[in-house]
């Protein structure tokens, strides 16, 4: 793997989003592009925002074909208005890097911390190939990480990184570090061969189980 491309897909915005609740009955963001890429072989929504209202999708906003970096966009969503409020996620442009977002929303709206998970806070951590990553989804909402996400109720780590991911043990440490509930291998797609495959998979998993088992016993969790 070359970092220089762990680097640039690491600032890419698949799996990453924002979430929160609120009793605003309309909800309006302002994003910063930092590199607007466009992958010919998925459709522009990628490009663009994904709004969830209780795990349920509730509309997309894409910038048009011929944004460049830099690109400021604005656009807004609506809301129930509920006094109790509602929890609302955001997620991020699959290919693309945000450099600042900012949330607008009416005066006498208040915001609250998101309802909370059904398993806490704690992740399930996908590490794989340019499918993990993202492709070729028509949605940011929709990469499967995410998707079990919502099903679940649970926080998703995203460690796709296109044709870069060969069960190198660092990236077992990186992912170790965030203390996942559960790890998902399926950088197979990214394998150079059969033995590639098998010299791989077996030590990367047990690297990972025993940098969870000390990281888990240092925090006070409890790991089977």
């Amino acid at each position: 793997t070359h970092p220089g491309a762990y680097r640039a897909m690491g600032r890419q915005g698949a799996g990453v989003s924002l979430r929160f609740r609120t009793n605003a009955n309309r909800i309006a963001f302002r994003a910063t592009y930092g590199e607007f890429y466009v992958n010919q072989k998925m459709p522009m929504a990628g490009c663009g925002f994904d709004f969830y209202r209780s795990g349920k999708w509730a509309g997309n906003s894409q910038p048009p074909l011929e944004s460049k970096d830099g690109l400021e966009w604005s656009m807004s969503f609506g809301g129930t208005g509920r006094k109790d409020g509602e929890t609302f996620q955001l997620y991020f442009p699959l290919q693309c890097g945000i450099e600042k977002l900012q949330v607008g929303l009416p005066e006498a709206a208040e915001v609250f911390a998101p309802a909370p998970r059904r398993h806490g806070e704690r992740p399930i951590a996908f590490y794989g190939s340019s499918i993990t990553h993202c492709g070729c989804v028509s949605r940011p909402g929709l990469e499967h990480g995410v998707r079990v996400g919502r099903f679940l109720d649970v926080a998703v780590h995203n460690f796709g990184y296109c044709g870069n991911c060969f069960g190198e043990l660092a990236a077992a440490e990186v992912i170790a570090s965030v203390k996942p509930l559960a790890l998902v291998m399926e950088y197979d797609d990214n394998a150079r061969n059969a033995e590639h495959l098998e010299k791989t998979h077996e030590p990367f998993f047990l690297h990972f189980r025993f940098l969870s088992r000390v990281r888990t016993r240092e925090h006070g969790i409890m790991s089977s």
